[in-house]
């Protein structure tokens, strides 16, 4: 019951970000909360963690959207700037590898293994600091943000679903979908604001 509740919660959260609501941010607070007990007790603690990130980012994120913008009622959209897209993939693999880090010195890698190779911890390391990057440039009103969230969500998908939390795996399908149509929905709205 929690799990769909969650469920139903981020995605509002979601689109209301789309629409580039305030509330998308109070709504991503209590998904996030709920999420922390999900992905708890799914042995995923990359992403676990990553709710209580997300609460303050989120925390930051509606302060930023709100105040952000001294001239205007709220933050513009932008683009990424050229050391942005230039730097922002060896930012996730930075992440990553210092999320396994942190991950095998606190001994908590064993929890995930369950064949060989260890998939569970690697991508959920990956989708962490997918997400970190993510979320920093949603929280500036970067476009492009929406482009990494949506392979994060379609990685997840297959993820989810391996660690049996099947509702959770249909949520990043909707997810991944949502993302693709911020994306253009956000271009078209700073190809607006720009003319």
């Amino acid at each position: 019951m929690i799990e769909l509740i969650a469920v139903v919660i981020s995605v509002l959260a979601v689109f209301l970000t789309i629409r580039q609501s305030l509330w998308g941010w109070i709504f991503g607070i209590m998904g996030c909360l709920m999420y922390i007990y999900i992905f708890s007790t799914a042995n995923l603690y990359g992403n676990m963690s990553l709710q209580v990130i997300f609460i303050i980012n989120s925390l930051v994120g509606l302060y930023n959207w709100k105040y952000g913008a001294k001239d205007k009622p709220q933050l513009p959209l932008s683009r990424l700037n050229r050391t942005e897209k230039i730097l922002f993939p060896f930012a996730i693999l930075l992440l990553s590898g210092l999320i396994i880090q942190i991950f095998h010195k606190l001994s908590l890698n064993h929890l995930y293994i369950k064949d060989d190779l260890n998939y569970p911890f690697i991508l959920d390391s990956f989708s962490t600091a997918m997400c970190l990057v993510a979320q920093f440039f949603l929280i500036k009103k970067r476009v492009e943000n929406w482009l990494i969230w949506a392979f994060n969500d379609f990685m997840c998908i297959f993820l989810f679903a391996y660690q049996k939390i099947y509702l959770t795996a249909a949520l990043y399908a909707l997810l991944a979908v949502m993302a693709t149509i911020a994306f253009f929905t956000w271009r078209k709205s700073f190809h607006a604001q720009t003319l």
